[in-house]
């Protein structure tokens, strides 16, 4: 099985050149996921040729991502993963909402960002949010049969 690499952010909030330093520090990669409120800044990031972008809005994206959607699912190297911005399950007041949505529809992995704090943690669904990137912290997923997740600052 081949080793796949994602790379992980949310909250970019106008931060682009974090998250081109970031881009540029992690590549290669094959995916970027960013998790709302900033997805604008993907475009201004140089991504490389050939990564796979998925973004979903986050709050502070509204304004000018009408109809995108909200909540994603995608299944990659055999694992479910669900993807949000994280405002939809109240993440700030707690977890609970964003995990029982991940159990619900039976996914390994759960991306998430809006509280602007690194977590990592649970089983099935595990739970990560990479950080606030406009702070300096994004995660990276690599898949390989099996699932590692890891946070990292600029």
């Amino acid at each position: 099985m081949n080793l796949i690499r994602i790379m992980i952010v949310s909250d970019t909030h106008g931060s682009w050149d974090k998250l081109r330093a970031a881009v540029e520090r992690q590549f290669p990669f094959d995916f970027l996921v960013h998790c709302g409120d900033g997805i604008r800044d993907i475009l201004h990031a140089g991504i490389p040729r050939g990564v796979v972008v998925i973004k979903v809005p986050g709050n502070m994206d509204m304004g000018y991502a009408g109809g995108m959607e909200r909540l994603l699912f995608h299944t990659i190297s055999g694992k479910k993963i669900m993807i949000t911005h994280g405002d939809l399950f109240r993440a700030h007041n707690g977890l609970e909402l964003l995990e029982s949505e991940g159990i619900r529809a039976d996914c390994d992995v759960v991306f998430f960002g809006h509280t602007h704090n690194r977590y990592f943690g649970g089983s099935r669904p595990v739970l990560f949010n990479p950080g606030a990137l406009s702070g300096g912290s994004y995660g990276i997923a690599e898949l390989n049969g099996s699932l590692v997740l890891k946070h990292f600052y600029l």
